[in-house]
């Protein structure tokens, strides 16, 4: 299992219902919260997730800021609390979170499909697939192991 020194704030969204998102965080694998969320609603979709490095800010504090900024769209629960789900275009959502999080850590978004684990990083469902879950039959894969193994 790969262990990464950072937290992810990702958006999910369901198919039942395209005006509303979740926004959220992890401090693990951004793939297996969604699947845990995913029992509760099985038309949930990841649409994207971005890696923040611990050393750039605490993610409980970038969640809460994003959380603030999207207080408007807001869904609160039937008891009148507040949930992570937000009435708005998950598209919207995206760019507006791109814009937070490089105005937030002062530093520009990566998109390249690999991990920088001292950058912030914007990666798509099928991008962390290939960090969390390589293709043993990809042959770069097969050639990292056979590097790293010594075998």
């Amino acid at each position: 299992m790969i262990t990464l020194p950072g937290s992810w704030i990702y958006i999910l969204l369901s198919s039942s219902d395209y005006t509303r998102c979740k926004i959220g965080r992890t401090d693990g694998n951004p793939l297996i919260r969604f699947r845990n969320l995913r029992t509760g609603d099985p038309n949930l979709g990841l649409h994207v997730a971005y890696y923040v490095p611990k050393r750039l800010a605490p993610i409980s504090k970038i969640e809460s800021s994003i959380h603030y900024d999207f207080k408007d769209y807001r869904i609160t629960n039937h008891e009148d609390t507040n949930s992570e789900w937000f009435r708005v275009d998950f598209e919207q959502a995206e760019m507006y979170i791109d814009y937070l999080l490089e105005e937030l850590l002062d530093h520009r978004l990566s998109n390249q499909a690999d991990i920088h684990l001292d950058i912030p990083t914007k990666m798509y469902e099928s991008d962390l697939r290939d960090i969390y879950e390589p293709d043993p039959h990809d042959r770069s894969f097969a050639e990292w192991i056979i590097k790293n193994t010594g075998d």
